[in-house]
Parts: C-alpha cells; sequence; structure tokens
C-alpha cells in the first residue's frame, strides 16, 4: 500500500468467484435445452450421467448445487405431483413414469413450500391471502 499525504491509495479488489450453480446452471441449460429448458421431471439417477460430461469451468459441487436448486422449484416439484407425470432423460426422451410415492413426496414439499412463504408474508408484515397464488395439493 503506497500513501501520498494521508490519502492511502489501494489496489482495486478482484471481482467475486463466480457462483458455480448459476455457471452450472447455464451449462446445463446451454447443452441439455430438451431436459433443462422447461421443468420437467428428470430421470432417477441422472446426476451421474451429467458428472462424467462436466466441462472443466463447472465444479461438481456446482453441478449438485444446481440441480438441488433445480429439483426444489415450485416449477419442478408441480410437474412431479402431476398425475402421470414422465420422467426424461438429457435429450428430453421419456425413461419412465413418476410414482405414486414420488407423486405423493412432491405434494408434501409444495405444502412446505407454501407454509414457509406464508410465514415469511407474515412475519414481513403483509396481509393474509385467502387463497395461494397457486394451489398446492392437497
Amino acid at each position: 500500500m503506497k500513501t501520498q499525504g494521508t490519502l492511502h491509495l489501494r489496489k482495486p479488489t478482484p471481482p467475486p468467484d463466480p457462483d458455480p450453480r448459476a455457471a452450472a446452471l447455464a451449462w446445463l441449460r446451454a447443452s441439455y435445452p430438451a431436459a433443462f429448458q422447461c421443468h420437467r421431471p428428470l430421470a432417477i439417477g441422472i446426476h451421474h450421467q451429467l458428472h462424467a460430461a462436466l466441462p472443466e469451468n463447472v465444479t461438481r459441487q456446482g453441478l449438485y448445487r444446481a440441480l438441488a436448486h433445480w429439483t426444489r422449484d415450485w416449477a419442478y416439484l408441480r410437474a412431479l405431483w402431476t398425475p402421470g407425470a414422465v420422467r426424461v432423460d438429457l435429450q428430453g426422451q421419456p425413461v419412465g413414469l413418476v410414482t405414486e410415492t414420488e407423486r405423493l413426496h412432491a405434494g408434501e414439499a409444495l405444502n412446505q413450500l407454501r407454509e414457509r412463504l406464508l410465514a415469511k408474508e407474515a412475519a414481513a408484515g403483509r396481509p393474509k391471502r385467502s387463497t395461494p397464488r397457486r394451489a398446492a395439493p392437497a
């Protein structure tokens, strides 16, 4: 650090590291648009195929965070909750049906998300809605 009178000149701080989750999501959408442009149930174990195809600029941790973010989203959970939902592979081809157990688990996750949203709104002092924005499963 150089001094000039009482003024201290500092080196500029480097830009922050890019978000590994965002980098992984961008790679997933660009590389596998049929599976990651809209929220459709993904094939069980698809992370193994993705891990094997990781480019150098995407970390394993970034991939798993991106998949966790993707699969915990409202739209993804609603797609799982839809009766007769079909799971897709990386090319968007059907590979199996969502089981009733998986469907019910998605419904529970949607209810938990809804409860957290309502609790957050109540804590912020917003009036309680008579109906949620999106209908949650029964």
